[in-house]
């Protein structure tokens, strides 16, 4: 692991340095944030005021299953423009502007950015690091928060396990590596609360088995590729289904282990004021995240995401899901 630090030791140091002199921070996540989004956000949160109690830290956030159990008590989401007046901004698990949860970073905010994904088109940050080779944002941060012996406590540690457990689909995703083991290992030993991870991943309303039955009886398979759309017109057969955030996020791998399933994706619209949300996912030789880019999602190889406007954009992708689902 001393390898590990000397590369990133000027990161490091310059990122400390700009931590100790701003008074505000600001830390985002991306839009539609994950797991590992919402734990780099609130780990780094909870570190930074352990450290220095007299900061003020903002960390705006998406109302979603990872964040109501990771939130400080009475924690305030504030989510407008002047929390950025003389604030050092931390950018995590993104590099795009176009990720940004509607909101715009000030040119004169000095910008940090902590990313494992691919730069393809990196348009922030004055002070950046990306590690394509890391597994999650949140193992990044535990080294960053290790390296600077910043506070890791329970609640540090139990943010960070989340992003992990969930960005490495526990521990099994090919991109999963010795330091995602060392990482866990380690913060195990600082009292990482597993079973309340466990609990709010795994707990379900009792309309998720609706849910569950409606997508296996209306899933689309063509050849390699199986798909499910669900629009504003299909509510009338689960009207429930407006009272919950997120429907349909636990049928995502449902396909994962079908034989000769190659790529899956579900394109999801509750109501017409809102985007289209396209969740996609593969198996590890093909690449996803190609065409997740080129109608302006992004993500990891295997799995990535796209926010679309129109239903006849999701026929070209489904089109283009098509024809990488055959390349093995």
């Amino acid at each position: 692991m001393n390898n590990f630090y000397s590369q990133e030791k000027v990161f490091f140091q310059k990122a400390k340095k700009n931590i100790e002199k701003y008074t505000n921070i600001v830390i985002l996540g991306h839009i539609n944030p994950d797991g590992d989004c919402i734990g780099s956000q609130t780990a780094l949160y909870y570190a930074i005021k352990a450290k220095y109690p007299n900061k003020k830290i903002y960390f705006p956030f998406a109302e979603t299953e990872y964040s109501k159990f990771l939130l400080p008590q009475n924690y305030q989401n504030e989510i407008n423009p002047t929390i950025f007046k003389n604030s050092l901004v931390i950018v995590v698990d993104f590099h795009e502007k176009k990720r940004l949860n509607n909101l715009k970073i000030p040119k004169d905010n000095f910008v940090i950015v902590i990313d494992h994904h691919p730069e393809i088109s990196r348009d922030l940050g004055d002070l950046v690091w990306i590690d394509k080779s890391s597994m999650a944002c949140c193992e990044m941060i535990y080294f960053f928060l290790k390296a600077l012996q910043f506070p890791i406590n329970s609640d540090v540690a139990t943010a960070l396990m989340l992003g992990i457990i969930t960005d490495s689909g526990n521990f099994t995703h090919t991109n999963t590596k010795t330091t995602t083991f060392i990482a866990a290992a380690e913060l195990m030993q600082t009292g990482v609360n597993l079973q309340t991870i466990h609990k709010n991943l795994n707990s379900q309303p009792l309309i998720n088995l609706k849910l569950h039955s409606y997508y296996l009886q209306n899933f689309v398979k063509k050849e390699n590729l199986i798909y499910f759309t669900f629009c504003p017109n299909d509510i009338k057969k689960i009207p429930l289904i407006t009272t919950i955030k997120e429907p349909f996020s636990s049928t995502k791998n449902i396909p994962k282990n079908l034989k000769n399933i190659n790529v899956w994706a579900n394109f999801i619209q509750i109501n017409k004021q809102e985007a289209i949300k396209c969740s996609l996912r593969s198996i590890e030789e093909i690449d996803v995240s190609v065409i997740a880019r080129k109608y302006g999602g992004g993500g990891h190889k295997n799995a990535a995401g796209i926010t679309l406007k129109n239903w006849k954009t999701i026929d070209k992708v489904i089109k283009d899901l098509k024809f990488i689902s055959k390349i093995i």
